[in-house]
């Protein structure tokens, strides 16, 4: 090896190394940064019934307590911004400018509400990447996730639109009159929750329903798996593009009547296969089930 290859190979290796260390002092120097950033603080609020709440990479969590609190965890630039007007909260957390990646919190930041009350008229939550997580409080209204997960259990109210565009949504233990629920990439579970109507969108992604009752329910599903789990409605129109669908309902085979069309798949109703497209029959009943699927199978299945 002549000596200009030599040179050229220890000259890359002191650059290598050079270059390595400067990056672990700059890591080591944005860590500090990171966590020096942060703030948090515990803030007493005013008794309210309405909340207005928007978030930026900030978990938020609102459940009953012994006060009217908010306690938080955020970086400078997303602490939040709270406003008390006649009965309505409202909170901002919100940067529009810029944050360096490398400025950025290493922590998870978070936002928890705590209200001395179970039942709030109006919640409006949006949340532009973080998890919303609503217990043991009745509201009406509207949650909103650009990036997180929506959980709410123990709600009871008229309305309610749940919509994730980028995780999933969990509802339990809940009586809601009229429930909208859209994901566009994302899980659906509801556990335990009944009303009136129950409309579903999810553009990707599967859904459950586990011991729900509704008078009626509507599905518009681009791809994904639904399955119905001890659950009722007088009234189903569900259209998959692309999915299984498979329902276990409350009473038996007479109390519905059926209207399943399926592009390619097979449809089976009480342990029959029926061949061809299309299954249609009136049993003269109250209840009634409308499937159209373009790619999946239909499965209809019954318990006393």
């Amino acid at each position: 090896m002549n000596k200009l290859v030599k040179g050229l190979l220890a000259g890359g290796a002191v650059l290598l190394l050079t270059g390595a260390c400067a990056m672990a002092v700059y890591a080591v120097a944005g860590k500090e940064i990171r966590e020096s950033r942060l703030v948090s603080d515990k803030i007493e609020l005013d008794d309210f019934d309405k909340l207005d709440i928007s978030t930026t990479s900030t978990d938020v969590t609102i459940t009953v307590g012994d006060r009217n609190e908010l306690t938080y965890r955020t970086i400078e630039e997303l602490a939040p911004q709270i406003k008390e007007n006649d009965g309505r909260l409202t909170i901002i957390s919100e940067n529009k400018k810029k944050i360096s990646l490398m400025t950025g919190t290493v922590s998870k930041q978070y936002m928890e509400l705590t209200v001395t009350k179970d039942k709030l008229a109006e919640v409006q939550a949006k949340a532009a990447s973080g998890d919303v997580t609503i217990k043991g409080i009745s509201f009406a209204g509207s949650v909103e996730t650009t990036s997180g997960d929506i959980d709410i259990s123990g709600n009871t109210a008229e309305s309610l639109r749940l919509e994730a565009t980028s995780g999933d949504v969990k509802l339990s233990d809940s009586v809601i009159a009229d429930l909208s629920v859209k994901t566009t990439s994302g899980e659906t579970e509801l556990r335990d929750v009944s009303g009136g109507r129950l409309d579903l969108e999810a553009a990707s992604g599967d859904m459950l329903l586990d011991r729900c009752v509704f008078e009626s329910i509507g599905k518009n599903q681009s791809s994904g798996n639904i399955t119905l789990k001890n659950t009722a409605a007088a009234d189903m129109d569900m259209k998959s593009s692309s999915g299984d669908t498979e329902l276990l309902l409350r009473g038996s085979e007479q109390d519905y009547n059926y209207d399943l069309t399926v592009t390619s798949g097979d449809i089976k109703v009480a342990g029959s296969s029926h061949e061809g497209r299309s299954y249609k029959r009136d049993n003269g009943a109250d209840k009634n089930i409308r499937l159209e699927s373009t790619s999946g199978e239909q499965t209809i299945s019954f318990i006393g």
